[in-house]
């Protein structure tokens, strides 16, 4: 499970003067933005208020944040190139897991992702191409949601894993991965994981209230996985 606030808090809520005082925000950091060679050409503004949202309004914390998201991209093209959603290979790896940014928010208005394996046969598994899919899904939320949540949690749950498909792993891959985690383990059938997420929000499969995982599947996924997201700056590694 990934959780980028610790711990987590009730944010404020937005009024007008905050909404105006992240548009001069914006304002300032377009500058510095356009000088960073690195940096995707198209970046707009949505993108830019998230980058604001996660590092609480700081502009520092901000332009520190960029860098570092960008270089990490750059230096992972096993995960964030060749990631045409309507190739044959793309195809396949969505029908063999599941990648649901669940319906509601918890109540400090955190957005849940849940990743699980629908297909648990281990000569199928690739971890690149799994994780490659993984990052798309989320780009692809970053780029159609317009409510910009107060933090992210995402919930992995490794039924269906077994050695088999460890040795299958390469490690540089999961060196990369992890620096982009914040991991929290939680036994089967514990309960733990209620502290972070209330059970009424997940899928019906967890006792909860969000409907089936094929359904939230259905609904969510492949509705915004659209060819456009090519284009987008979120979908390419940057500029070398």
């Amino acid at each position: 499970m990934i959780k980028y606030h610790r711990p987590f808090v009730q944010l404020p809520s937005i009024d007008q003067e905050t909404i105006m005082s992240v548009q001069d925000d914006i304002a300032i950091l377009r500058p510095w933005i356009m000088k960073q060679a690195h940096f995707p050409e198209d970046i707009d503004d949505h993108l830019i208020k998230r980058f604001l949202a996660v590092c609480e309004g700081s502009l520092e914390k901000t332009k520190a944040t960029m860098d570092h998201f960008f270089c990490l991209r750059s230096e992972a093209p096993e995960f964030f190139t060749e990631r045409d959603p309507l190739h044959h290979r793309m195809q396949e790896v969505f029908s063999l897991i599941d990648l649901l940014p669940l319906p509601q928010l918890t109540p400090e208005g955190y957005k849940c992702f849940m990743y699980k394996v629908a297909d648990p046969n281990p000569e199928k598994f690739c971890f690149n191409d799994y994780v490659k899919n993984f990052f798309l899904v989320g780009d692809t939320r970053v780029k159609t949601e317009t409510n910009i949540p107060k933090g992210e949690i995402v919930i992995f749950d490794m039924k269906g894993y077994s050695l088999r498909h460890l040795t299958k792993i390469p490690l540089v891959s999961v060196r990369k991965y992890m620096q982009y985690t914040q991991l929290h383990f939680h036994q089967p059938g514990a309960t733990t994981l209620y502290d972070y997420v209330p059970q009424e929000i997940l899928p019906s499969e967890y006792g909860g209230k969000a409907g089936a995982v094929a359904d939230i599947k259905g609904d969510i996924l492949f509705l915004r996985i659209k060819r456009y997201a090519l284009k987008n700056y979120l979908t390419h590694s940057v500029n070398a």
